[in-house]
């Protein structure tokens, strides 16, 4: 049986949980297109306990949402691996900062936030999943993000990237901030003993603008470029 999104699933019988915004699910479980969510449960077969949400992020997890508690209490003692897919949201919000604060200076604090608060929830997550199973931790996995394209800018809410910069320095200084942030979980994997991060940038295009063809919007793939 699936396991969807917010919904409480049947306990047990899932190796793979996942907490996550609109890189894995893209419209609250809506079938717009097929996401990751979808791809690994119908395309692939995979049993997922999922909590994915789009607009999600990582604090938001973190101290009110607190998905991943549910997925660990509902994936039982056979739940192994855990993917995180937050963090972008976190970068994103109240963008008009960057350019007031300076894009470094705003980015080197929210990437020291995020920090904190993946650690947390892997720390916390291993604690919820011995305590009430036992055995070993889990095994973590987090994903950074493929570049925008700003030939679909157009396409995402005026100001959300650039907050009233010209689209050509905003598509810049949006990739340089995935990069940053694959930078950042390079070196988070150094401070967290299990966990494993995922390089998206390059999967649907590159090396620095995403494929048009393989896009809905400026930041999110379609149903291909999820596949």
């Amino acid at each position: 049986a699936r396991c969807d999104l917010l919904t409480d699933c049947p306990s047990g019988g899932a190796k793979f949980g996942m907490v996550g915004d609109s890189w894995t699910d893209l419209a609250a479980g809506l079938p717009l297109q097929r996401d990751l969510h979808d791809w690994l449960i119908d395309g692939y077969g995979y049993r997922v306990q999922a909590f994915v949400l789009a607009g999600h992020t990582a604090e938001a997890e973190l101290n009110l949402l607190r998905g991943f508690d549910r997925v660990i209490r509902n994936g039982g003692p056979e739940l192994k691996y855990m993917l995180i897919s937050l963090g972008g949201n976190d970068l994103l919000a109240n963008n008009r900062a960057y350019w007031t604060n300076g894009v470094d200076a705003e980015l080197d604090t929210r990437l020291a936030r995020l920090d904190v608060t993946h650690r947390q929830i892997i720390a916390q997550g291993n604690y919820i999943k011995q305590t009430l199973y036992g055995g070993d931790p889990l095994v973590w996995f987090i994903n950074g993000y493929d570049y925008p394209n700003p030939n679909l800018e157009n396409s995402c809410v005026r100001g959300s990237l650039n907050a009233g910069m010209p689209v050509s320095q905003a598509a810049q200084q949006s990739a340089r901030m995935i990069d940053r942030y694959q930078t950042y979980l390079q070196g988070l994997t150094s401070r967290v003993t299990g966990l494993h991060i995922i390089d998206l940038r390059g999967t649907l295009g590159g090396p620095n603008e995403s494929l048009v063809s393989l896009k809905l919007d400026c930041i999110h793939p379609n149903s291909a470029g999820f596949g």
